[in-house]
């Protein structure tokens, strides 16, 4: 299904000692720095956003199986 009208998505990241400034995050591929991100989507008029997805890694990781205890 094409749209019909522009979309936009902007992010900021987000760790505990600071917040950054909300930006335009470019689609279809965008490369964005580690941490946690607050993502959101602006459509148009009779539009909503169903979800927002990272199809690059379809499930979370366990952080005790991918870093060893020290």
């Amino acid at each position: 299904m094409a749209l019909t009208t522009p979309f936009s998505v902007v992010g900021r990241r987000q760790d505990l000692a600071e917040v950054d400034t909300e930006r335009e995050i470019g689609t279809p591929r965008p490369t964005l720095e580690p941490g946690h991100w607050e993502i959101r989507a602006m459509v148009g008029p009779g539009q909503y956003v169903e979800s927002i997805v990272n199809n690059f890694r379809l499930t979370a990781l366990d952080w005790r199986k991918d870093h060893p205890g020290e």
